[in-house]
């Protein structure tokens, strides 16, 4: 029940209410490859291939990849990338305008100090695995307190001697301390941000690229725009949404056209 107890509680620590639309990139002039999402773009100073991997922390990341098609150094800096917000309906003033990419040197200091609570985990979910754990614990001390009688035999009877488990041997080791999901996913983002790099002619270099969310969700009606208040969101005619993701314009300025599929 001990084991029951600490998976519970690695979920609820990496659980995060799943984000209500997802990114499909639409544009028939972007290829998609196989193995992933991945769209390749070109020009004539680089290829770009990019895959909107997922939503976290209340950030929307892109894993990308960057191929220096040209004969000189090319510097690639993730600060450069942004997107922009498009409906069919008329568009918030607040979102006509490009949102740029996060300072990777200022993203590693937030995941630092991220905790699991950032990732909005669900209330009912916090509620119900609390509950199990407790169970888990209660039923642990009671299996812990058995009857000695029954329990342990006879050293002098000799049954069942050869079978006896050691004393302290299911005890736990004070000193160890589970690794959630949520810890494993911040120490992979953590390595994987795309950092300002100059490639040389021919070479590749891939990382994350993240963004902030706010303005996606500001259009999905999901985050207040300012002035509305914290429980207000304007009324919002149905309408379809789209993002599209342009690469810096060292690279060629590529754009990639994503649809916002909402759930």
């Amino acid at each position: 029940m001990r084991t029951v107890a600490i998976g519970i509680l690695a979920l609820l620590c990496g659980g995060c209410a799943a984000p209500a639309f997802d990114l499909v990139s639409h544009d028939p002039e972007s290829p998609w490859l196989p193995g992933q999402r991945w769209v390749r773009t070109e020009s004539s100073r680089a290829t770009v291939s990019a895959s909107f991997d997922r939503y976290w922390l209340d950030h929307l990341v892109f894993d990308v990849e960057v191929v220096n098609q040209t004969d000189a150094p090319l510097v690639v800096d993730p600060r450069q990338f942004s997107f922009t917000l498009a409906s069919s309906s008329d568009l918030p003033r607040a979102l006509r305008q490009h949102f740029v990419a996060e300072d990777p040197a200022r993203m590693r200091t937030r995941l630092e100090q991220a905790t699991p609570g950032a990732g909005a985990l669900d209330p009912l979910l916090l509620v119900a695995g609390v509950a199990v754990v407790a169970l888990a614990v209660l039923a642990g001390s009671v299996d812990a307190s058995p009857n000695q009688d029954s329990a342990v035999e006879d050293p002098q009877s000799g049954n069942g001697s050869s079978c006896a488990m050691p004393q302290g041997a299911m005890d736990p080791d004070p000193h160890w301390v589970p690794v959630s999901e949520f810890d494993r996913e911040r120490d992979w983002s953590m390595r994987e941000l795309l950092q300002q790099v100059e490639l040389a002619p021919g070479q590749s270099v891939r990382g994350e690229v993240w963004f902030q969310a706010k303005p996606l969700k500001r259009l999905l009606g999901t985050d207040p725009l300012p002035g509305n208040g914290i429980t207000a969101t304007p009324p919002r005619a149905p309408s379809d949404y789209a993002l599209t993701l342009r690469t810096p314009d060292a690279l060629g300025g590529q754009e990639i056209q994503y649809s916002v599929a909402t759930q």
